[in-house]
Formats: structure tokens, C-alpha cells, sequence
């Protein structure tokens, strides 16, 4: 097949054939077809709509493919599964598009913490940045900001100095029309003369009362979210709490579990092992049980499958099941001797209360505005940062007034 693709005999007939093929052979097919044609954006768009429902290593190799012709929709897949990205893992990164900055400053820290030694997978991040920044002088901006984000982290980040100026001098060399020297000492300090809105908004100090939590559970999937999250959030500027980060050990976790209970804003990250799970459920819990409880969280849905009633009726087994279980627990303590009963006690009245709430968390799971999470990566989380600004946009103006 890959003889008369390279000489431009049968494309029509094999396109037409690939459909029919079982996944891995659909796939060389695919991989055929964008080494020695033209036919990327053919490849694109028939693999995007199906590769989601693979498994195994068809699901990796279709990434690496779609990765590899600068898919958007993978790159939002693979920054919230970046497990999928392996020791020497050869993916090729191929983008031009400024959406993809974030993400790909993001992998080249998640390489570097996970120790992924690839050169070649490194050398086609920058390689893509070089080609984003170089766009425009905003995107440049953009560009560099997130690089030296990452350059403050420690002495593992600073070559990436190197391809700041790098990226710079080709943008001002390929740059034509300054016209006053103004203009020159704007370009130079890759900044503006005047300032957007949003970037005086970003200016203004943040209040240690104003910092944002985030809710989440520590499996795998939703533990890369929050990562990825908080790689976004830092390099807007914007300070945010979570336990891993802000609980060290030998810090009473409950009393981080009750400061988030009571936080302003919390960014609750919604999964089925989430609503499983005591200690989320107990931050929930303490969220909603304040009347103004919606004013207060910013939700992200892993799964739409939270939704399902069917779930529902799961939900309600498995925290009836817990209820009657330390209902057991505690009647067989106050047996034995009441006075040693009172932290089973706790420990029931907290699921009591998670349970009381099932029926106003599944309405409002039910029924809240929220994104899933494919929506809100690809966009970078963007209605979430500008719902952050615009509630304490609103809180400054109160204050103000």
C-alpha cells in the first residue's frame, strides 16, 4: 500500500477502503497517508470523530497520529491523560495554532517532573512555540510569559532563556513598520503603552481572603485536570489552594478540608469518585450547606455520566450502605462504653449529612451551567478565569462603594 501512495496511485479507492478496516489497520492506513500525501486534513477529521471509542495501544497510536498534524481536539485529550506519554515516547508535536501554548508549555514541565527523557518529543514542543510565537506580538507575549513562568521554577527551566530570545529576535526580525522609537521600546520590552482591562485587573494585589480553592479527588484523571488547572490558573496570575500544594505533611488535613468548606470561591472538580468519597464529599457538604452555596463554587464535570439518574440511584446505595454501616458502628461503641463512641460519633453525623444533601447536590449537578471538561480544557478554563475576575470585580466594587 505504501508503494502506490507514494507514487499517487489508489489515494481515492484507499480512502474509501480505510472505513472498513479493523482499527489497527484503519490506522497504518491513516499513518500512510500523512507521511507520503497531502491528505492530513482528510486524516484529521475522519480520526477525530472516532478515536475516542479505541482502546489500548489503538487509542495511544491514534493520539500520537492526531498529535502528530496538530490536532487541537487530541491535545485537549492528551492534557488531561498525560500518563498516555511514556518513557522515550516518540510523539511529534505539530502546532501552529496559539491555542495550543498552554498545553504545551504544560508538557514540557509534566516531562521534566515525570522524568521523560525525550529529546525529540521536547525539540517538536519548542519547535511548535517557535512557530506560534512568531504569529503576532500578542501570541509572542503569550509565548513568553508561559516559558518564563517556567523558568522561575528552579534551574532545570533556564535553557529555556535561550528560546525566549531566540523566539523574540526571529519575530523582530521578521517585523517591519516601527515607526517612532516609542514604537521600537514597546516591541523591545515585548510589552504595550497601554493596557487591556483584563491585564489591570490581573495587576490588581490579591487579598489572602481571595484566593481560590480547589475540591478534588485524588484519582488519576481528576488529579491531571487539577494539575493542568493549576498550570493555567498560576500563570494568569491568580492564587489558588489545594491540599497537595498547601497541606504539607504533618498538617491536620481536616482543618484544610474546613478552610476549603468555607472558602469564597472553590472550584469543586466533579467525578464519580468524587461523590463517592467522604472527604470530598464532607468539603461538598460544608459548601452547601451555606444558603449562598451557588455564589461560592465554580464546578468542572469530569464526567457527564454524573448526570445519569442511574448514577443517582448508585449514589444513594453506596451512602445509605455507609450510613447504616457506622449507624453499626456506633450503636455496638455505646454497647461497650458511650464515652469511647464520640469520634464514631463525628464521623456518623458527618454522613448524615452528606446524605441528607444527595437530593440538593444531584439537583444542582443536575441543572448548574457547567462545561464538561472537554469544553473548559479547550478553552483553557477560560469561563472559569473570567467568572474569578468577574465576582471579584463585583466584590471590589462593593467594598468601593
Amino acid at each position: 500500500m505504501e508503494t502506490l501512495v507514494k507514487k499517487g496511485m489508489k489515494i481515492e479507492e484507499i480512502k474509501k477502503a480505510a472505513s472498513g478496516l479493523k482499527v489497527s489497520d484503519r490506522l497504518f492506513c491513516y499513518s500512510t497517508l500523512i507521511r507520503n500525501t497531502q491528505e492530513s486534513v482528510w486524516v484529521r477529521e475522519r480520526l477525530e470523530g472516532e478515536y475516542k471509542s479505541f482502546n489500548g495501544y489503538d487509542l495511544e497510536h491514534a493520539v500520537r497520529l492526531l498529535i502528530s498534524i496538530g490536532s487541537m481536539d487530541a491535545l485537549d485529550y492528551l492534557v488531561t491523560r498525560p500518563e498516555m506519554i511514556k518513557y522515550r515516547d516518540d510523539y511529534h508535536f505539530n502546532y501552529d495554532n496559539p491555542n495550543a501554548i498552554s498545553s504545551l508549555c504544560y508538557f514540557i514541565r509534566y516531562c521534566y517532573e515525570h522524568k521523560i527523557d525525550g529529546h525529540f518529543m521536547l525539540n517538536s514542543i519548542l519547535n511548535s512555540l517557535e512557530r506560534i510565537a512568531i504569529k503576532s506580538k500578542d501570541v509572542l507575549m503569550e509565548v513568553t510569559q508561559y516559558l518564563r513562568q517556567l523558568t522561575q521554577r528552579g534551574e532545570m527551566y533556564k535553557y529555556l532563556n535561550r528560546y525566549i530570545i531566540g523566539f523574540e529576535d526571529k519575530y523582530y526580525a521578521a517585523y517591519s513598520g516601527i515607526s517612532d522609537i516609542n514604537e521600537a521600546m514597546r516591541i523591545a520590552d515585548g510589552g504595550r503603552l497601554t493596557k487591556t482591562e483584563e491585564e489591570k485587573a490581573e495587576e490588581i494585589p490579591w487579598r489572602e481572603d481571595e484566593g481560590i480553592y480547589i475540591s478534588y479527588n485524588w484519582e488519576g484523571h481528576s488529579a491531571h485536570i487539577v494539575d493542568y488547572l493549576g498550570f493555567v490558573l498560576e500563570n494568569r496570575g491568580i492564587p489558588f489552594k489545594l491540599d497537595k500544594k498547601d497541606c504539607p505533611y504533618t498538617v491536620n488535613i481536616k482543618e484544610f478540608m474546613n478552610a476549603i468548606r468555607a472558602g469564597k470561591t472553590v472550584i469543586v472538580v466533579l467525578s464519580r469518585p468524587y461523590l463517592r468519597s467522604k472527604n470530598c464529599m464532607y468539603e461538598l457538604s460544608g459548601i452547601m450547606e451555606n444558603v449562598n452555596y451557588k455564589d461560592r463554587m465554580l464546578p468542572v464535570v469530569v464526567d457527564d455520566t454524573i448526570r445519569d439518574d442511574d448514577f443517582y440511584v448508585e449514589l444513594v446505595k453506596h451512602w445509605k450502605e455507609k450510613k447504616d454501616k457506622q449507624t453499626e458502628i456506633v450503636e455496638k461503641l455505646r454497647d461497650l462504653d458511650p464515652d469511647m463512641a464520640e469520634p464514631e460519633e463525628m464521623k456518623l453525623k458527618e454522613i448524615e449529612q452528606v446524605y441528607g444533601l444527595l437530593k440538593v447536590i444531584k439537583e444542582y449537578i443536575d441543572w448548574a451551567n457547567a462545561d464538561n471538561l472537554d469544553a473548559l480544557s479547550s478553552s483553557r478554563f477560560k469561563k472559569i478565569i473570567d467568572e474569578i475576575y468577574k465576582r471579584r470585580g463585583i466584590e471590589h466594587e462593593d467594598i468601593s462603594g
